[in-house]
């Protein structure tokens, strides 16, 4: 009971010295608003002083918990979407988690007045923003998304703005969904401006990253001149490199190449086919020089895992010409499950084709990681 009451007595001094600051609320305040006497008060905090230690403290330890520490990074998205989702992910929580929105007012008031509020101002403000981001810029650049340049000044240039549009929300609390539509719009400005490439997702053996015009051999080689393939995987066949249609591919949103992390060699695609609000489909296909090697489960299984994590999807489907138990095997590896039959659905290579699809949602995929 002791600790809940302190607790309190810190939740109701955030809530005073918030709104009227340290000098301007009293120890019989906090007390009334914790429903006790000021002797009470007393029992847990000596002093005013020492309440405002203790709110401190557990701020610090608040934003540790929800915000990452040293020890405690984010991790280094695979797309620049990812860097987008990420960004979002914590402004969504920063301005609406009312212990958050309370915390920066008080250091706000208090950083003029107290050197650790001032402290601790300027790392919630500005540096630790830019120590958790130099890490994630740094891992990036690695990855081949971002150009190559000093990790720590592209962060502060970056989460810089998006700080004095948290403390526009704290201002404007009835205009934060605009606000918010402004601090994404900026994310995507700036990724399109230092970005390198869109999407680079690593495996064991595999990078899967995004489609160029140098893939034309690899593409014509692996998919659309072989016909192994073809029985698989719907594509125009083309009988020399330069009929394969790679300027249209090079178009279609979300259509990686898939590369041997070793030497670099195309070997095959993964895309998104179909999209709906929260639920997508993938597919994807690879050179029968390649099959039996467990590429295409490595390939799948993570492709799955950027749609989640990156493009925000709630479901992910994928579907196979009925027979292709090859296929079948590839989904079920990846924690997929039958969810239903289309019969059929499509006409290819002449004749009418069934379609079987798996699907896995998001929780389900997570379970299995």
């Amino acid at each position: 009971m002791a600790k809940d009451t302190g607790k309190r007595i810190l939740e109701s001094a955030l809530d005073l010295f918030s709104e009227k600051g340290y000098e301007g609320t009293n120890i019989r305040e906090i007390a009334e608003a914790v429903g006790l006497g000021k002797s009470s008060v007393y029992r847990h905090f000596e002093t005013k002083e020492d309440i405002w230690n203790g709110l401190l403290d557990e701020m610090i330890a608040y934003y540790s918990a929800n915000f990452g520490s040293d020890r405690n990074l984010p991790e280094v998205p695979d797309s620049l979407d990812g860097l987008t989702a990420l960004t979002m992910k914590m402004l969504d929580f920063t301005v609406k988690d009312g212990k958050v929105v309370k915390t920066r007012k008080l250091l706000s008031i208090e950083q003029f007045r107290d050197a650790r509020a001032r402290d601790l101002a300027t790392k919630h403000f500005l540096t630790g923003l830019t120590d958790r981001f130099t890490p994630v810029f740094k891992g990036m650049m690695k990855k081949g998304l971002l150009k190559k340049d000093d990790p720590a000044i592209l962060a502060f240039a970056y989460t810089a703005p998006i700080s004095s549009l948290v403390h526009r929300c704290d201002r404007e609390p009835d205009r934060i969904p605009e606000i918010l539509k402004e601090a994404e719009a900026f994310s995507r400005h700036f990724t399109k401006i230092y970005g390198e490439c869109k999407v680079r997702i690593e495996t064991e053996r595999l990078v899967i990253d995004d489609l160029r015009p140098s893939d034309r051999t690899g593409y014509f080689r692996n998919i659309s001149h072989d016909r192994k393939v073809l029985e698989t995987f719907v594509c125009n066949y083309a009988e020399t490199p330069e009929e394969v249609d790679l300027e249209r591919y090079l178009t279609i949103p979300d259509m990686l190449a898939v590369r041997l992390k070793e030497t670099g060699e195309f070997i095959g695609v993964v895309l998104i086919c179909s999209r709906e609000q929260d639920s997508c489909e993938i597919g994807y296909g690879f050179g029968s020089a390649h099959w039996g090697k467990g590429y295409a489960t490595e390939a799948v299984k993570a492709f799955i895992r950027y749609c989640f994590t990156d493009k925000g999807f709630r479901k992910v489907y994928a579907s196979f010409f009925t027979g292709n138990e090859a296929s079948r095997r590839v989904m079920e590896k990846c924690g997929m499950s039958y969810s239903h039959f289309v019969a059929n659905e499509l006409t290819y290579l002449g004749r009418p084709r069934d379609l079987t699809y798996y699907s896995i949602t998001r929780e389900e995929f997570l379970k299995r990681q």
